[in-house]
């Protein structure tokens, strides 16, 4: 800011209002131990020309980095369109509509999201959107214990460790019982949730999964289904313009993370999540949803159907406190999957596949055999025979960021690295990253 906000005149009456002689009054029910004393090392401010300059040479420093990261924020090709209806100022500079009939224009692109949606997962109804794809999730789990009255809930160690935090950061203070199933060979055996379905709300498994493969996702949802639980699957949206949906095996509830179809992956965000269910769910479903209806004189018209939030409903009978979604990215997700269409999205899907088949022959040629004997679509795990760290440093010198080392997700994996091959990866860099990991490891 080019000035300060306020006067010290400004303050003092301020505090003379509340009833304090000092703001440090106000930070009394604040243990001592929690605040930050003395002042922060700060270097001294600069005149406008000077910081702009400063700010430019900071951002020189960034160096152009092909990256082969993806566990969870992925790269994808997004038509130029899709900044420029996101950019227009009556999208861009709206906020949650409060007052929601006014905003119909608001509203008919979180409507038309909902319907992309659902059209994707297969399932009956979605909702405008959470916040990101783990809160998605883990609100998911409240649907399920919510529907069952079950106080556990099963879920995969193939879901995203972030996820699976999250999930649990949810379920303590809600009193849910967060119960793991192992993986063997990669995916999650159907033997081991019928094993601890007994009593749980339902089972939570990712498709494709962190790894990279390929559930069994029919399996699954039937031996969750055998005891009495839901099924929640967390999805990736472009996987189901090649994969079965979850609805149409029977899943219950999807879940998941639209990023990739969105935004542009900047430092793991912004992100947008989805949840969508069958419609007997829909009492239980989070957040809001519009719905289409037609005015006094026929004209079709939009407005907020269904809210689930204590604000709106008796508190015993809401299911979460979201009370907003994240409208933009959603915007951006609903123009990218509008622009390809079906035949676009499998499209995407299918050289972004064929690729990382491609990439990950000539990895196997030069010693990174798979980790597991799974079907994967672009993301996949290689054996690196000494830490993965090694690879990843190595690389990143020669501005490659070859995957993520899981050494970072479980000492035990220190010896794997996760891959993830964009369709905007070309024939040469696939062959040349390949020869780069070759040269690190003969030294």
């Amino acid at each position: 800011m080019s000035r300060l906000p306020l006067t010290t005149r400004d303050r003092e009456l301020m505090l003379s209002r509340i009833g304090v002689d000092r703001f440090d009054d106000l930070l009394r029910p604040i243990p001592e131990t929690a605040r930050f004393s003395g002042l922060l090392d700060l270097p001294p401010s600069l005149a406008e020309g000077a910081l702009a300059r400063h700010v430019k040479e900071l951002s020189e420093r960034n160096v152009p980095v092909l990256s082969f990261m993806g566990a969870g924020s992925y790269e994808h090709f997004r038509p130029a369109v899709v900044d420029y209806v996101c950019g227009r100022p009556e999208f861009r500079t709206a906020y949650t509509p409060y007052q929601a009939e006014v905003s119909q224009g608001t509203l008919q692109t979180i409507y038309e999201f909902q319907t992309a949606i659902v059209e994707l997962t297969g399932m009956e109804v979605a909702n405008a959107s959470m916040y990101e794809g783990g809160s998605a999730v883990a609100e998911a789990m409240l649907m399920a214990v919510s529907a069952t009255g079950r106080s556990s809930i099963l879920i995969s160690e193939g879901v995203h460790p972030l996820v699976r935090r999250v999930v649990h950061t949810y379920a303590r203070p809600n009193g849910i019982a967060v119960i793991p199933v192992p993986l063997h060979q990669g995916t999650t055996p159907d033997t081991a949730v019928r094993e601890r379905a007994e009593g749980a709300a339902g089972l939570i498994y990712q498709e494709p999964n962190f790894f990279g493969c390929i559930e069994n996702q029919q399996r699954l949802i039937e031996a969750s289904h055998a005891a009495g639980g839901l099924a929640i699957a967390s999805v990736d949206p472009l996987s189901l313009s090649v994969l079965e949906p979850p609805g149409a095996l029977g899943a219950d509830i999807a879940a998941g993370e639209g990023q990739a179809l969105a935004a542009p992956v900047s430092f793991g965000g912004p992100g947008v999540g989805f949840l969508a269910c069958t419609q007997r769910l829909i009492r239980k479903l989070p957040g809001r949803l519009v719905g289409a209806t037609v005015d006094g004189q026929g004209r079709r018209g939009f407005v907020l159907t269904l809210q689930a939030r204590e604000q709106h409903i008796r508190r015993q009978k809401a299911t979460s406190n979201i009370c907003t979604n994240q409208a933009l990215v959603a915007l951006g997700f609903l123009v990218t999957v509008s622009a390809l269409g079906p035949h676009g999205l499998a499209n995407m899907a299918s050289q972004a596949t064929q690729k990382a088949h491609y990439y990950q022959h000539a990895l196997q040629k030069r010693g990174f055999p798979l980790a597991f004997d799974a079907p994967f679509l672009w993301e996949f795990t290689v054996r690196t025979g000494i830490p993965a760290a090694t690879y990843v440093e190595g690389l990143l010198s020669r501005g490659v960021l070859p995957g993520l080392d899981l050494g970072t997700v479980s000492p035990d994996l220190a010896e794997r690295l996760l891959v993830y091959v964009s369709e905007m990866r070309t024939r040469e860099e696939l062959d040349r990253t390949a020869e780069l990991m070759g040269e690190v490891s003969h030294g």
